[in-house]
C-alpha cells in the first residue's frame, strides 16, 4: 500500500487494536506490516520522529514514556484513544515496576532521558509461540505481540506456553531487536522493507564478499529451542514467575511480603534488586545461594564472559541484570527465596567489613556506596534487616568520630544501658550466642549498644560505662564486640542480629531505666553500719553451731550485690569504699568476699544467702525507686560528667527532626539515710 498523500498530521485510513500487554515498538511493527509501509515511514506519519526541539532524547525514550502532546498527536493517527497509546508505553507499569518510569536530567547540552538496567530498552527477551499468535484472523496475518514485560528482568518464561523466553535469534544467535551500536531506534533498521513484525533486524555477515551487513531476516515464531534445567527446577521458575506477573499486574496484590513485613510492590522490587546486585558482584562466593546446579553454571558463565573473573568489576556491571533468561532466572530465584526468609542471615558473609576487604574497589564497599544512594527505595523490613550486617559503626577500626551514628533510627541513649544487659534482655535474645562466655557477651553487648546510641570508639563506650580498661583486655567483653563487627562466622553474625532484635525492643519501650544515673547516684555509696546492722537483725537464726560471718568485709560484699542490682552492672566493678578503708587490717579479704560471691550466685543457694539475698534485693528495689523518683524531679540540662558526645535532637532518614526519648541528666544522688530499725 502506498501512503503518498498523508501528511504527519492526518489519520492514517486503517489502523490495528493493541494486544494486551503489547510494547509500543511492537504495535508500530505490526500496523507498518498492515499499511506495507517500514517502520521509519510510520514512524513519520504518527510525528514520532517529527519533533526536532529534541535533539538528544533519542527514540529509544518513547519506549518508556509519551509526553501528553505526542500522545494526542499519535493517538489521532492511529484512531487510538489516548489511554490506548500510555498503556502501549512501559511507564504504564511504574506503579508497580519503578524503573519503567521517565527519568530526565539535564546538562550543558539539555535535557535528556535516562534508561535504567532493570528495563531492557536495547534488546528484548520473546517468545515464538507468543509471536506466532493465538490462531485468530488478525493474529495469524499480522503476528502476535512484543510485550512489554518481555523487556523486564524479572519476566524470564511464557506461562501461557509454559516456556523458557528467549533472547537470541536462532540463526544468527544475536539479540534479535538490537541495533549496532547503544544509540539504536525505537526500531532497529526502521528503514529496512519487507521483513515481517516477527522477523530477525538483525545484521548478519554470512554471504560472503559482502561488503556490508546483510539483515538476517530469520522467522523468530517458527523456532523451538531447548533450555538447560531440570524439570523440576523449571516448574519451581514458573510458578515464580506467576507470582511475579502477578505482582505486575494492575488488578494484582498492592502488598507482599519481604524479610518478614509487608512491602509495596515497589519496593519489593526494589529489595529484589539489591540482593541480585550483590549476589552477582559476590560470585563466585555467593555460588551456595544458587539451589540448582544447571542455574549456578549458567549464572557462572554469564559472570564470566563479563570479566567477572580476571579483575573487579564496576558496580554498574553487578546492577545490571543478564539478558539470558536462564542466569536471570537463577539470580531471580536465589534473590526471592532469600526476601521469603526472617532474615538477611544468607547475605551476612557478603556485607561484613573484613579488615582484609576494606579497599574502595571491594565488593561490599561499592554495594554499601550503591545501598546509601538508593536504599531509602527499599522497603522497612529489608532495611530493617539489613543494618546489622551492613551498618558500621564509628572506631571500629580504632578511629573515634563522635559525631556520626548508625543508620538507623535510635530512640534510646547511651544512658539507657547498663553495664551488662538485664536478664530478660539476656535471655530473650542472646541465649543462643555462645562464641564466648555469657558474661563477655553481656559486657559486649552494652558495649555495642551505648556505640549504636552515641558514636564513638570502643574505648569511649567502655569509659562511659564505667568499666575498668583492666577489664578490657586481651579476650574481654570489648574485644569480642569489636571482633564481632569484623567477621562473618556464624557466632559474630549471630550477636550482631542479637544486638539489632534487641534494638528494635528498646526503640518500642517506653520509659526506659537511665542507669547513667543510678550508677552516679551509687558513686560513693556503701552500707552504713546502722543499715547493716538493720539487715543483720532481719535474718532469720541459722541452724548448728557454726554461724555465718557479718563482719565488714560481709557488709562490703552486701554493698557490692545492692549495687550489681540496681545498676545491672558486674559486680567486679562496683565500688569498694569499705574495703578501701578497712581491708589494710586484714589482707584476707579478697579470698573472703570471693567465697561469699561463690555461695551467694550458687544455685540453690544456701539457706543464710538465700534470706540475705530476699533482703538485699528488696532494700535494692526501694533504693532503685528513690533514685529514679529523684532523677524525674531533678532540675533539666544538666549534664553528667561522662556523658559522651551526643545530639539531644536527631533527625531521621528524611530529615526532620525530631525529639529524643533520653531522660534529662541529673546531679548524684546523696547516700540515702539508714532504714529504720526494727526487732524481730
Amino acid at each position: 500500500m502506498s501512503l503518498p498523500e498523508l501528511t504527519g498530521f492526518s489519520a492514517l485510513p486503517c489502523s490495528l487494536d493493541p494486544l494486551p500487554d503489547e510494547s509500543l515498538p511492537g504495535y508500530l511493527l505490526r500496523l507498518a506490516h498492515r499499511l506495507e509501509v517500514t517502520p521509519a515511514r510510520l514512524l513519520q506519519l504518527t510525528t514520532l520522529t517529527a519533533d526536532t526541539d529534541r535533539p538528544r532524547e533519542g527514540p529509544r525514550a518513547m519506549m518508556l514514556h509519551l509526553d501528553e502532546a505526542t500522545t494526542a498527536r499519535f493517538a489521532r493517527a492511529t484512531r487510538l484513544t489516548p489511554a490506548e497509546v500510555a498503556a502501549l508505553c512501559m511507564s504504564s507499569m511504574s506503579g508497580r515496576y519503578p524503573w519503567t518510569a521517565p527519568a530526565i536530567t539535564s546538562d550543558q547540552w539539555g535535557p535528556r532521558s535516562l534508561t535504567n538496567p532493570w528495563v531492557f530498552t536495547s534488546a528484548t527477551r520473546y517468545c515464538p509461540q507468543c509471536l506466532a499468535g493465538d490462531g485468530s484472523l488478525q493474529q495469524q496475518q499480522f503476528g502476535g505481540a512484543w510485550r512489554r514485560t518481555w523487556r523486564l528482568p524479572i519476566v524470564f518464561a511464557c506461562p501461557l506456553h509454559q516456556r523458557q523466553l528467549e533472547h537470541l535469534c536462532p540463526a544468527c544467535h544475536q539479540p534479535p531487536m538490537s541495533g549496532p551500536h547503544t544509540s539504536a531506534g525505537l526500531i532497529p533498521r526502521a528503514h529496512q522493507s519487507g521483513l515481517g513484525p516477527a522477523q530477525c533486524r538483525v545484521a548478519s555477515r554470512a554471504a560472503e564478499g559482502s561488503p556490508r551487513g546483510l539483515i538476517c531476516g530469520a522467522r523468530l515464531d517458527t523456532f523451538e529451542a531447548n533450555r538447560a534445567g531440570g524439570s523440576s527446577a523449571l516448574e519451581d521458575l514458573f510458578a515464580l514467575q506467576d507470582r511475579l506477573l502477578a505482582l505486575l499486574h494492575p488488578q494484582g496484590p498492592a502488598t507482599t511480603m519481604s524479610v518478614g513485613i509487608p512491602a509495596s510492590t515497589v519496593q519489593y522490587f526494589a529489595d529484589l534488586r539489591m540482593v541480585c546486585g550483590l549476589i552477582n558482584g559476590a560470585w563466585p562466593a555467593s555460588r551456595d545461594l544458587i539451589a540448582d546446579p544447571a542455574h549456578a553454571d549458567a549464572v557462572d558463565q554469564y559472570i564470566s564472559s563479563q570479566g567477572g573473573d580476571v579483575k573487579p568489576r564496576h558496580y554498574r556491571l553487578y546492577d545490571a541484570p543478564p539478558l539470558d533468561p536462564l542466569p536471570g532466572a537463577a539470580l531471580i530465584a536465589a534473590s526471592v527465596r532469600i526476601l521469603d526468609g526472617a532474615d538477611l542471615r544468607p547475605l551476612a558473609e557478603f556485607l561484613v567489613p573484613f579488615q582484609s576487604s576494606s579497599s574502595e574497589t571491594s565488593t561490599r564497599r561499592r554495594w554499601t556506596r550503591h545501598y546509601e544512594r538508593v536504599g531509602h527505595e527499599c522497603s522497612d523490613g529489608f532495611r530493617n534487616a539489613i543494618e546489622p550486617l551492613h551498618a558500621t559503626l564509628p572506631g571500629t577500626y580504632g578511629r573515634s568520630r563522635p559525631g556520626r551514628r548508625l543508620l538507623s533510627r535510635i530512640d534510646f541513649g547511651p544512658e539507657h544501658i547498663p553495664e551488662q544487659l538485664q536478664d530478660d534482655w539476656f535471655d530473650q535474645h542472646f541465649q543462643h550466642v555462645d562464641e564466648a562466655r555469657p558474661r563477655l557477651i553481656r559486657r559486649a553487648a552494652a558495649i555495642r549498644l551505648v556505640q549504636m546510641s552515641a558514636g564513638g570508639s570502643l574505648s569511649e563506650a567502655v569509659e562511659f560505662l564505667g568499666i575498668n580498661q583492666r577489664y578490657t583486655a586481651a579476650s574481654s567483653g570489648a574485644a569480642f564486640a569489636a571482633a564481632a563487627c569484623q567477621t562473618a562466622d556464624a557466632g559474630a553474625a549471630a550477636f550482631r542480629f542479637a544486638v539489632h532484635a534487641l534494638t528494635q525492643q528498646l526503640n518500642s519501650t517506653p520509659d526506659l531505666i537511665d542507669y547513667r544515673q543510678r550508677r552516679e547516684a551509687l558513686k560513693a555509696w556503701f552500707i552504713d553500719p546502722a543499715t547493716w546492722q538493720d539487715i543483720i537483725d532481719r535474718l532469720p537464726p541459722t541452724k548448728g553451731p557454726f554461724r555465718p560471718e557479718i563482719s565488714d568485709c560481709k557488709r562490703q560484699f552486701a554493698s557490692e550485690a545492692v549495687w550489681a542490682r540496681i545498676t545491672q552492672g558486674e559486680h567486679v566493678l562496683a565500688p569498694r569504699i569499705i574495703e578501701d578503708q578497712l581491708s589494710h587490717l586484714d589482707p584476707t579479704w579478697h579470698r573472703r568476699r570471693g567465697n561469699m560471691w561463690h555461695f551467694y550466685l550458687a544455685n540453690p543457694a544456701k539457706p543464710h544467702y538465700a534470706d540475705l539475698r530476699k533482703i538485699l534485693n528488696a532494700h535494692a528495689d526501694n533504693l532503685a525507686t528513690t533514685i529514679d523518683r529523684q532523677a524525674q524531679r531533678a532540675e533539666p540540662g544538666l549534664r553528667p560528667a561522662h556523658q559522651p558526645a551526643t545530639r539531644s535532637r536527631d533527625r531521621d532518614p528524611q530529615g526532620t527532626e525530631r525529639s529524643s526519648r533520653r531522660s534529662p541528666p541529673t546531679t548524684a544522688l546523696s547516700p540515702p539515710a539508714a532504714e529504720p530499725r526494727t526487732s524481730r
